[in-house]
């Protein structure tokens, strides 16, 4: 056998294979979402200009080599997120993404999702062509990271997954033997961007460095004072910007009233939103009764993990409480659990051991079984978009009708990690100039075609005081209006006697064939484990965000 053969040889093993199969999936997943949600928001003012050149199919994107940069509304954009919404370093790098074809700013996602992987390797020690922790971390890191919270969009993705990649890279660089000048450099200016970039991630590796410095003498180096100070002046950049108090005097804190409703919210947004967290700490509980409180956290690293995860869930619960606000967690959990699978527990994932070999494939065929539901439900909703935009683009102001887009909250999708948030595709362009002097509307008017003969009088009565009618499975509510909004209902659930309050909704306006009228369809758009386990019995009014 030659040499290149024996390469090649060496290079097929059942872990890269594992791995290439979990890139592909994830790929497919990350490049072939349309662009929905924030995607649209953040090009609301290349709506003209895209137009202009030809390009109504948005995902498609333009070739900038014949149309150049839309510097006037790149910077315009720049503008209105610094002052109203946040001066985060991907929104300002992914406006040069946006008006290109979508698959572009996708691939540089999927290469920052490959690198986090293997860094993630490197750090633990794994041996990527041999241990069975290799197949267990790949599911991991499908099942314990909040993929559906939207991060099929581009915006999204810039977000998340490339600052995750720079976290990976400080943490690489921080457990580095070799002190010289270009790693100092490398460190510094690594962890510079990730403190520009988003607070969510630089916070609460900020707090992690810090108490690691504080109680472990080995950790006081003039690299991590270093770290610290590059994290603390990105976050410095991100606190300046005017639209970081905008957002914060938005954000909902009447759940503060009492003591017991704080505890309440972490406890909830914790086992059900971080299911990573919650298994972590019983295996870290389990490590310490076993080994004791010293030995587990003699070393840096295990509470360098446990201390920035609880900062990320703390920050989480206090701010949005969206699975994305506690990506950071979710990542450290997934870090966490594999330090003590590949590091605490190394001898029982030696590859020569079944049991080993038996967990690797149960859990790497449940992620690949997922990953495939995922990816065809990704290209069916990419087919229907086209369609759907085809139709919008005909009659910007009628009804779109779309039986895939509203049934997509069923429970199959409780078994992938396909973001199921139906009104983020209601989101197809950015607004742009019609030939008769209006505009596109913001948002198109979804509804299933189930609605397309509602009148009240067929509708069931929803008991409260909302005025909510159920009809063929949907919701309709009357309200004195024809704008889409967000807003929050309150919700009644017959599941274990639960009553929920503030429940996220949405309402689409659309005309109804057999009287005319206008009716709102109400989208609810969270709780889907406890709405597809129960029954709604009652509603209260619609109340729109301020």
């Amino acid at each position: 056998m030659n040499e290149t053969a024996k390469k090649i040889k060496n290079l097929i093993c059942p872990n890269v294979i594992c791995l290439l199969l979990f890139i592909l999936g994830m790929g497919v997943f990350l490049i072939a979402m349309p662009k929905y949600g924030d995607d649209r928001w953040f090009m609301s003012s290349l709506g003209d200009w895209l137009h202009t050149h030809g390009c109504d199919r948005f995902t498609d994107g333009v070739n900038v080599f014949r149309t150049g940069f839309p510097m006037k509304e790149i910077i315009e954009s720049w503008a209105y997120h610094y002052n109203y919404d946040n001066a985060r370093l991907g929104n300002v790098i992914v406006m040069f993404f946006l008006f290109m074809p979508k698959w572009i700013g996708s691939v540089i996602a999927v290469l920052c999702l490959y690198y986090t992987v293997m860094a993630s390797f490197r750090l633990l020690g794994v041996d990527r062509r041999r241990s069975t922790v290799v197949p267990v971390m790949l599911s991991m890191w499908y099942f314990l990271m909040p993929w559906q919270n939207h991060m099929g969009g581009l915006v999204y993705q810039f977000n998340y997954l490339l600052p995750t990649a720079l976290s990976l890279a400080v943490l690489v660089l921080k457990q580095e033997p070799d002190k010289g000048v270009m790693r100092r450099i490398l460190l510094v200016s690594t962890g510079l961007l990730l403190g520009a970039w988003n607070e969510a991630f630089s916070l609460p590796l900020a707090v992690g460095v810090a108490v690691c410095l504080i109680f472990y003498k080995k950790e006081r180096t003039a690299d991590n004072l270093m770290l610290l100070a590059a994290l603390a002046a990105g976050l410095a950049w991100l606190m300046i910007a005017p639209g970081f108090a905008v957002r914060s005097s938005h954000l909902d804190m009447s759940w503060q009233s009492a003591v017991a409703d704080i505890a309440r919210r972490f406890v909830k947004i914790t086992l059900f939103l971080h299911p990573g967290v919650v298994i972590f700490t019983l295996l870290a509980l389990y490590v310490c009764i076993r080994r004791g409180v010293r030995r587990f956290f003699s070393d840096s690293f295990a509470t360098l993990v446990t201390v920035s995860m609880w900062a990320s869930v703390g920050l989480a619960v206090f701010s949005t409480a969206s699975p994305r606000a506690g990506w950071w967690a979710d990542m450290m959990s997934v870090l966490g659990i594999g330090y003590m699978l590949a590091v605490v527990w190394k001898e029982y994932w030696k590859p020569y051991r079944l049991s080993g070999r038996v967990a690797g494939v149960i859990c790497m065929s449940a992620c690949l079984v997922s990953l495939l539901l995922t990816d065809i439900f990704v290209i069916r909703t990419a087919r229907e978009w086209n369609r759907v935009l085809q139709v919008f683009l005909a009659d910007p102001f009628g009804n779109v009708y779309s039986s895939w887009f509203g049934d997509m909250d069923k429970p199959v999708f409780m078994l992938t990690k396909f973001d199921s948030y139906s009104v983020g595709y209601a989101v197809l362009t950015p607004p742009f100039a019609l030939g008769d002097g209006r505009r596109t509307p913001d948002m198109a008017h979804m509804v299933h075609p189930d609605l397309r003969d509602y009148v009240p009088s067929k509708g069931i009565p929803v008991p409260g005081e909302g005025g909510v009618r159920s009809y063929n499975g949907h919701y309709v509510v009357d309200l004195d209006t024809v704008a889409m909004r967000d807003g929050t209902i309150f919700a009644g659930i017959d599941r274990f006697g639960i009553r929920i309050r503030d429940l996220r909704a949405f309402v689409i306006p659309f005309v109804s064939e057999a009287d005319g009228r206008t009716h709102y369809r109400l989208e609810l758009t969270d709780r889907k484990i406890e709405r597809l386990t129960g029954d709604i019995v009652s509603m209260g009014k619609f109340i729109e965000d301020k």
